[in-house]
């Protein structure tokens, strides 16, 4: 508790991974996943993004791609606004063999400490117009976001169509350490286990 009393920032540790996506209309997709948040926050371990392994969609009806990868991130900071954000990026080859998104999703992190399952919605960008969209179809060029950390922020997504895909579901386990030194109280209670030798 003494350590606690004098802490200036309390810490986020999350582990977890993502077991699924489904999107049946594509037979194999990879992911890239990135972490987005606000200016007082730090990255203290764990990677800043990574990228899966290639996942070939399952045979039954839901057209399941399983990933199981894992995703392991501790951050710091001395207040909660800009609590960071996992954005995933589906990716795939199209008929041509060019490399092409297939879908994005995005969530925040646990807010409190505890296991939980999310399952989040896959979406992706649609042209402005129908000029544009058939201009795409005939050069094979998809409507993308040129850096898909913008999902993670406010500025300009209200003026962005999209369209559902499917849906991903994620497992964390989420500790916190110092939060009720700083004034937060979570629910149910903190618990940073061996994430606090760290």
């Amino acid at each position: 508790m003494a350590a606690e009393a004098g802490a200036s920032s309390f810490m986020l540790n999350v582990c977890g991974q993502i077991e699924s996506v489904e999107l049946p209309h594509y037979d194999y997709i990879f992911l890239i996943y990135q972490f987005v948040h606000g200016d007082d926050w730090e990255r203290v371990l764990g990677l800043e993004e990574g990228v899966s392994q290639l996942s070939s969609k399952s045979a039954d009806v839901r057209g399941l791609h399983a990933f199981a990868f894992p995703v392991e991130v501790t951050f710091k900071s001395t207040n909660p606004h800009g609590w960071p954000q996992l954005v995933v990026t589906a990716l795939g080859t199209d008929i041509w063999g060019n490399q092409v998104v297939r879908g994005y999703s995005v969530c925040h992190l646990p807010m409190q400490p505890g296991r939980v399952t999310k399952r989040v919605p896959l979406f992706a960008p649609q042209s402005s117009s129908l000029m544009s969209k058939l201009q795409g179809l005939m050069q094979s060029e998809h409507p993308l976001y040129t850096d898909p950390k913008i999902l993670g922020q406010g500025q300009g997504r209200q003026v962005t169509r999209v369209r559902s895909l499917g849906q991903m579901t994620l497992n964390f386990s989420t500790s916190m350490k110092n939060t009720r030194a700083l004034g937060y109280q979570l629910l149910p209670g903190e618990n940073f286990g061996a994430a606090a030798a760290m």
